[in-house]
């Protein structure tokens, strides 16, 4: 293989797929990209057994067509550091690369083409046209609340399902680490009428690789498979496994009944709370909100360096009540959130507590409370 390529092209293709690579791997191989060059186009692909992402740079001049793999993460850092705005790439002899660059020349190690694994094909999938910045709300709404712990592997993704709702189809985006919950929905219309057979788990990685691709205004591509998921867009494609485990019965969590209902200015109520938190026990990171008719008193105290008090003017007329939480829970909400009005739902001092934008149904956030 040999071509010519423009630098800051190939500089950008091989940054987008750099999140894909891992850094501690058991297959050497999964730390290389493998660069196939073809007519007038390469083809980066790089995967870690469960992603896989290709990015396609037209335009290029090719010599000899060809494949290879290289190191992933030191290409990249090789190219955008390369002094001259074309780069030369060439295969050698025992899978070995050739970079050329004005007077800089760069020999990297390769390993086979033909270890690199094979990737699934999604070519036959039903792929539906959706509007790329609605799915990158739904999923940043949702993304905070996806669990870390790889013990309960079951939660370490997000949750998507198809439901009718008063007669209305719907999808719905769901994450939860079992200490608060997240729940976006959206019409399949808005969705370009995307349905699912049944409920699938997209995982951690791949939902933040997905909000990095999300990055525009225009429609991309998508398909839910059996067993995989597809994305295409503009010469970039990727490609993942779900999760293989059953999400919990998150319906449960939502409260019933009557409820206490505050509405709070959504940057004020943040400020506030941004405040208090910088003096809250390290490890509970507690916050106290008392209600009032009116009135909201928000604090938090750490026994070796102080306390904190805020007060806020609010929409409530129920009940005095008093309740804890995790102020960074909270927070993360918040910091989601959108509307100028945000309104809190909370039965009791020893309930959930609910979290929605005003005028806004198809969100819904449940933070557990936590004794203070």
């Amino acid at each position: 293989m040999e071509i010519r390529i423009d630098r800051d092209a190939f500089a950008k293709a091989l940054g987008v797929v750099q999140g894909v690579v891992e850094r501690k791997h058991t297959m050497p191989v999964l730390a290389n990209a493998l660069l196939s060059a073809q007519d007038d186009s390469l083809e980066i692909v790089v995967t870690d057994l469960e992603i896989c992402m290709r990015n396609r740079i037209p335009s290029i001049s090719t010599e000899t067509a060809g494949t290879v793999t290289v190191n992933a993460r030191k290409l990249y850092e090789v190219v955008k550091e390369l002094p001259d705005p074309t780069v030369e790439l060439r295969a050698m002899d025992n899978d070995w690369v050739e970079i050329r660059s004005g007077r800089s020349l760069f020999h990297i190690a390769g390993l086979p083409a033909q270890d690199f694994p094979t990737i699934p094909s999604m070519e036959e999938a039903v792929y539906r046209t959706v509007p790329e910045k609605h799915l990158r709300r739904l999923l940043s709404l949702v993304e905070y609340a996806i669990s870390t712990d790889e013990t309960r592997y079951h939660l370490n993704g997000v949750y998507v399902e198809s439901r009718t709702t008063a007669g209305s189809d719907e999808v719905r985006f769901v994450a939860t680490d079992g200490h608060r919950l997240s729940l976006a929905t959206a019409s399949t219309t808005d969705l370009g009428g995307l349905k699912l057979d049944e409920g699938v788990i997209l995982p951690r990685k791949a939902v933040a690789e997905l909000r990095k691709l999300l990055d525009g205004d225009q429609s991309v591509e998508i398909a839910l498979g059996k067993n995989h998921a597809s994305l295409r867009k503009r010469g970039l494609s990727m490609l993942f496994q779900y999760v293989d485990g059953e999400f919990p019965e998150y319906e449960r969590v939502i409260p019933k009944g009557e409820m206490q209902r505050a509405t709070v200015k959504r940057a004020q109520f943040l400020r506030a709370l941004q405040r208090i938190s910088l003096v809250s026990a390290d490890r509970t990171h507690g916050a106290k909100l008392e209600l009032h008719p009116a009135e909201l008193r928000l604090s938090a105290n750490h026994p070796d360096i102080g306390e904190a008090v805020e007060t806020l003017e609010i929409e409530y007329a129920g009940d005095d009540l008093s309740i804890g939480f995790n102020a960074t829970y909270l927070l993360d909400v918040f910091r989601v959130l959108e509307a100028d009005e945000i309104e809190l739902e909370i039965k009791d001092g020893l309930s959930q507590g609910a979290i929605r934008e005003k005028n806004n149904p198809d969100f819904l956030a449940i933070v557990m409370p936590m004794r203070i």
